[in-house]
């Protein structure tokens, strides 16, 4: 077995002996490749398979998968698994509440979840609120039930 060893000051990624500075075209490469992104020809917006687009067009622009999207991947299930929001934020090197929203993204289900909580709440403890009122002389008919503000 190989095992290889990187020194503090040794780069992270490397191609051969050389350091690679930019992943994003490797990165890019690899995922139209496995199906989760895709290069579109800049000129004529249609979908390249090679290095040339069928217009001649050599300029490309990708849209696919992105590192940050694990980054916003695990921000939400570190959520759901009711991880403090300042722990995620120390985690995620983020210093302000906004970041933290801007990629723990909020969807349908997670607000379905939060009600179906509350109503959970609200049947469970719903034996507390009619102990703590003071019980009416026989005969004076209660006051009629309105909305809780």
């Amino acid at each position: 077995m190989v095992v290889l060893v990187k020194n503090p000051s040794d780069p992270l990624l490397t191609r051969g002996q050389k350091p690679v500075k930019d992943f994003r075209d490797c990165w890019q490469k690899l995922c139209v490749e496995t199906g989760l992104g895709k290069f579109t020809c800049s000129s004529c917006e249609k979908t390249v398979t090679g290095n040339k687009c069928k217009c001649g067009g050599r300029r490309f622009k990708y849209t696919g998968t992105t590192p940050h999207d694990f980054r916003r991947s695990a921000a939400r299930q570190l959520r759901h698994a009711g991880v403090a929001e300042t722990t995620i934020m120390d985690m995620a090197g983020w210093e302000t509440r906004a970041m933290f929203k801007r990629y723990a993204i909020v969807d349908d289900a997670d607000i379905r979840a939060a009600v179906a909580k509350l109503e959970h709440a609200r049947t469970e403890n719903s034996h507390s609120f009619s102990h703590s009122q003071t019980p009416k002389p026989q005969g004076e008919a209660a006051p009629e039930k309105g909305p809780i503000n």
